[in-house]
């Protein structure tokens, strides 16, 4: 009789245990699941922002492409018929909310030439000399290395680079001849 307590009494505590254990892994399962709908939720939220501002995007770049901006990837490129300084280019362009043409990449640099016409781009060594940056500040990659150093090659190397439709890369005498 006693061994029939003892064991009913340590099945009554393993029972408890798992019925503790229930209660608690229950309570984390409903936490988990709050949090998932929460994180959902959020989710979802994103998603409808996300949706709203690719809408806006589109509307914006479609009011810049009946402006006279050129789309190329995923950027957008307002070739000036007015002929300008380099000086003068860069303003113009920080004045639209952009700046002169970086460019990253061979399609890129090609996307420029077919253009057919001369162009400043974004590129000058007029913080140090021969040290060429981008006029986000980063520096010349080592793709364009051969032109510059073909640019190099020539006493009358000034601190801007434009592009011709021919040639890849060329300089022009002074930054202020109009390009």
């Amino acid at each position: 009789m006693r061994l029939l307590r003892v064991s009913n009494n340590n099945l009554t505590n393993e029972r408890d245990q798992l019925q503790t254990s229930n209660n608690n892994l229950a309570e984390q399962r409903n936490q988990l699941q709050t949090s998932y709908n929460n994180l959902a939720e959020e989710r979802d939220q994103f998603r409808r922002r996300l949706e709203e501002l690719n809408r806006e995007r589109s509307e914006l770049q479609k009011k810049l492409l009946d402006h006279g901006w050129i789309r190329y990837g995923t950027s957008l490129y307002y070739i000036s018929t007015l002929q300008k300084s380099w000086e003068e280019s860069s303003d113009d362009c920080q004045g639209r909310g952009s700046d002169l043409m970086i460019i990253n990449s061979k399609e890129e640099q090609e996307f420029a030439r077919r253009l057919r016409k001369r162009l400043w781009i974004g590129l000058t060594d007029r913080d140090t000399e021969k040290k060429w940056k981008w006029v986000d500040g980063t520096p010349l990659s080592t793709r364009f290395t051969l032109f510059i150093a073909l640019l190099y090659g020539d006493q009358h190397l000034f601190n801007c680079i434009h592009s011709l439709c021919i040639e890849y890369l060329q300089y022009c005498g002074e930054c202020s001849c109009p390009c």
